[in-house]
């Protein structure tokens, strides 16, 4: 289920988003399934890769591996482009919270 997170706060900031297709995001959606399920992870990885070349051939400047299981496939290297791996955004805000809490 598609709660726009990442949408509402780009958009807050004035940044144009671009997102798959509906049939694109099926196949997010389904590669994501086999990821969680231990199916083939290669097959996964060549569909999310698939769609994110489709948002770069529509000029995205940058890819959020929005969903904490992408990560697990697509790495920032498989682009030319900046990547945002919200695992590990999450990780560093978690991190510099908790030390400006401690001081």
């Amino acid at each position: 289920v598609s709660v726009n997170l990442y949408q509402k706060e780009c958009q807050k900031a004035g940044i144009e988003v671009l997102v798959p297709d509906k049939l694109g995001q099926e196949r997010i959606m389904a590669a994501i399934l086999r990821i969680k399920g231990g199916l083939s992870k290669t097959g996964a990885r060549e569909v999310i890769l698939g769609e994110a070349k489709r948002l770069l051939e529509r000029k995205a400047e940058v890819i959020i591996l929005g969903c904490t299981d992408i990560p697990l496939v697509i790495k920032a290297n498989d682009f030319s482009v900046p990547v945002f791996d919200s695992n590990q955004v999450l990780v560093e805000a978690t991190v510099k919270f908790a030390i400006a809490g401690s001081t």
